[in-house]
């Protein structure tokens, strides 16, 4: 079955956040290569980001929350609503990735974090790692071309679910 298949089959039957994102990681992973996938949601208004998904829950667990700092990672996501890509994390993006030593744990130093927006608004972001140099530029574009939809249509779900919100 293609990505778009596996993802069509899995969103039809999801009615919670975990079963939506769930069929979101199971799209991305088979589009591109993925080691971590996690998923959050942004609120502006308390200043937070938070973790709704992890596919390693042991290293990066479900509602972790950080504050959202403005620095140059959030103006190319939420103002400017563009794909982040970096293939080397551990060494050219510390500032931002505080988390490096776990990230190169994790076997990844690759990352790509895709804005999600709904209704004019940056709701939050897909963020994925993998293997240092894994995102070719033809890999990120098929990531920017072929993930946005389904992503948007995972957090609509995700976001109707009650649960999602305590």
């Amino acid at each position: 079955m293609t990505p778009h298949a596996i993802f069509t089959a899995a969103i039809a039957e999801a009615t919670t956040a975990a079963a939506a994102f769930t069929a979101l990681d199971n799209f991305v992973s088979a589009l591109v290569p993925v080691k971590l996938l996690t998923i959050s949601i942004t609120d502006m208004e308390a200043g937070l980001a938070r973790r709704a998904y992890s596919s390693n829950t042991d290293a990066y667990p479900v509602s972790g929350t950080k504050k959202i700092n403005p620095d140059a990672w959030f103006r190319r996501i939420h103002d400017e609503r563009k794909l982040y890509v970096e293939n080397d994390v551990v060494t050219n993006d510390r500032e931002h990735f505080f988390d490096y030593a776990l990230i190169e744990s994790l076997g990844c130093a690759a990352a790509m974090n895709l804005p999600v927006v709904l209704g004019g608004t940056v709701v939050g972001t897909v963020n994925i790692l993998a293997a240092k140099d894994s995102y070719t530029p033809e890999i990120a574009a098929l990531f920017a071309e072929q993930a946005p939809v389904p992503a948007m249509l995972a957090y609509q779900i995700a976001l109707n679910d009650k649960t999602l919100l305590t």
